[in-house]
């Protein structure tokens, strides 16, 4: 007996495709026969099992409903796509929302796919139905074709917020069209389990709604990762791949129970590095090709836009990569991870950090580029030591990781001189300019010592090379004779003014002095 039924939900991204097609196949691998059909006008469970442009299809589920509609004969395996992994498809595409809307002036509209799934249930022992996120008439009619109803629901506020609103529409059309119709449960998708958010979430599924209908005890859990690396970046992401499979294979205790869980499946493995290129035609132009599949991934895109040393053929000469040739690389590989999760930057050089405020008629290519990347989808920004941190307000909704260096400084300062005095009479923190002098209070007063900053004076009459040049650094501060000195720059770029702020800081009969630049270009 043929057992029909409806993996829906009104709100989208919850994984209703990632259910369908893995249940499907998973009944299909027990030796059952299964047509799954996709209701859904993205044709997201079509392009899932490999059949990537759904919308050429000659013949897909609105144009079977069509054929319903007008009386039409049909033999029982017309447009059915047969999958190497024992599944039978029913395809759908984009021409289901123009159906939709044809459906409201149709005599039983709510019955149309009913009559095509009678005429299916002879042959199969599971109808899997994929619904489109909305509570339409296309989803109407899978509701009033089916045994049962299974609702995926990603561990989130908003998601499960949606949930009474769906199952008051499931008990309208019990109610009025389809008696049969039943909850078959709901399964939480989407799960970190290591977080008390995630558990937080399914405690209040349960609560809300575990007297009223079945909570599967397996849940789908979060995506596994994938650390996508950029040429300009392989050794770093390298270094961070060693220490994640270090860390969790030497976790022997969690990893014996990791390995019975399917919350944690993935979680281990030889290498996290995603297999990816970035190729270039003869013109310059590029683009990226996935070697293996993202879907339900989490992915983290590194990339070094200041790493000058590659190059790349440009009508047979050849040319250094820049900074923006580094960026649209990254969008490249952005725009190829449809179907991951979630797609996360780590960018330890902000690309153009450097322009973080307007002046008169200037482009603020920092803030854009950081909107342009939350547009594609990024849902997350990390940087290190950005110039300017303020420059996050341009995505004030999503998230923007700004981590900075101080403890890792003063380590390795501590450990190159073992023998320095950390107090006000011997050691002194230095600004070489005022856009520096956030980070040189934030280290004297972290170490207990006095700080000093140099101001540029600038002819703003006069531009040399782009810039105006440094007239004279004033000093500002305590006297630093015969003091350790820090020089803490916020950014470096020609080196120019530091080496003129070691040389006035001699003039001025220093001890030592040491310099860092947050950031060098």
């Amino acid at each position: 007996m043929c057992k029909v039924i409806v993996i829906g939900n009104q709100k989208g991204g919850v994984g209703k495709t990632t259910t369908t097609s893995n249940l499907g196949i998973g009944l299909a691998k027990k030796g059952k026969k299964v047509l799954l059909i996709d209701a859904d006008a993205q044709g997201s469970l079509t392009a899932s099992l490999g059949f990537q442009e759904p919308d050429k299809l000659d013949v897909s589920l609105a144009t079977i409903m069509a054929n319903i509609i007008n009386e039409e004969d049909m033999e029982p395996d017309y447009g059915i796509l047969k999958h190497d992994e024992g599944v039978d498809l029913m395809p759908g595409n984009i021409e289901l929302s123009g159906l939709e809307v044809s459906l409201v002036n149709v005599m039983s509209r709510e019955l149309v796919l009913r009559t095509y799934i009678e005429q299916q249930k002879e042959r199969y022992d599971y109808i899997l139905i994929d619904c489109m996120p909305s509570l339409g008439m296309i989803t109407i009619n899978a509701f009033a074709s089916a045994d049962g109803i299974l609702i995926p629901v990603q561990a989130a506020y908003l998601p499960v917020k949606g949930l009474e609103q769906l199952i008051k529409t499931i008990g309208k059309v019990k109610r009025q069209i389809n008696p049969k119709l039943e909850i078959e449960g709901i399964l939480l998708t989407m799960v970190d389990n290591r977080t008390n958010y995630a558990k937080d979430i399914s405690a209040l599924v349960v609560e809300n709604y575990g007297s009223k209908v079945r909570i599967f005890e397996n849940s789908i859990p979060i995506g596994p990762l994938k650390i996508a690396a950029l040429d300009s970046c392989k050794d770093f992401a390298k270094k961070v791949d060693d220490y994640i499979v270090s860390f969790r294979q030497h976790d022997a205790e969690a990893l014996a129970q990791r390995q019975s869980m399917l919350d944690f499946r993935g979680y281990d493995s030889k290498s996290y590095l995603l297999d990816f290129s970035c190729p270039r035609f003869g013109s310059g132009e590029a683009k990226c090709v996935l070697k293996e599949s993202v879907r339900g991934s989490d992915i983290f895109a590194m990339v070094d836009v200041t790493n000058y040393s590659l190059t790349y053929q440009l009508c047979g000469e050849v040319n250094h990569m820049s900074p923006d040739n580094h960026y649209q690389d990254l969008k490249r590989l952005i725009g190829s991870c449809r179907g991951a999760r979630r797609v996360n930057v780590v960018m330890p050089f902000l690309y153009e950090g450097r322009q973080h405020k307007r002046n008169r008629r200037e482009s603020l290519d920092c803030a854009l580029a950081l909107e342009e990347l939350i547009d594609m989808g990024v849902s997350n920004i990390i940087t290190f030591d950005a110039h300017d941190p303020r420059v996050q307000n341009a995505i004030p909704l999503h998230g923007f990781d700004n981590f900075t260096p101080p403890y890792q400084f003063i380590k390795a300062l501590l450990k190159k001189e073992p023998n320095m005095i950390i107090d006000k009479d011997h050691l002194m923190a230095i600004s070489p300019d005022e856009g520096a002098m956030g980070r040189a209070v934030y280290f004297a007063n972290n170490l207990g010592i006095d700080m000093g900053m140099f101001y540029k004076r600038r002819d703003y009459s006069t531009v040399v090379n782009g810039k105006n040049p440094i007239v004279a650094h004033e000093f500002l501060g305590a006297n630093i004779k015969g003091k350790t000195v820090i020089i803490i720059d916020d950014m470096i770029s020609s080196g120019e003014s530091m080496l003129d702020v070691a040389k006035q800081l001699k003039e001025r009969k220093a001890g030592r002095s040491g310099s860092t630049g947050a950031m060098s270009s």
